[in-house]
């Protein structure tokens, strides 16, 4: 499982990094998930096999919920609750 954390997300190495790793977050934009963590603005989602460190649109959304990533933020993905 990959785990891609704000740490590392804010240190690309180059401009051409941070680039693709913008469109590596895009692509998953449509994608389902589950919360792994009560989201209070932020938190963590399971998208795919992924691991990911996500903003919820929401004020909560709260753990084992289902999600949806909605957009991309700065270098983070953005997600809303599937009702």
């Amino acid at each position: 499982m990959l785990l891609l954390t704000f740490w590392f997300q804010r240190r690309p190495a180059s401009l051409e990094d941070r680039s693709e790793q913008r469109l590596q977050l895009e692509r998953m934009i449509g994608l389902e998930g589950c919360s792994l963590t009560t989201m209070c603005l932020t938190g963590y989602a399971l998208i795919g096999d992924t691991e990911v460190e996500v903003i919820s649109r929401s004020l909560i959304i709260r753990k084992g919920s289902r999600v949806r990533v909605v957009g991309v933020k700065m270098c983070l993905l953005v997600v809303e609750e599937i009702r």
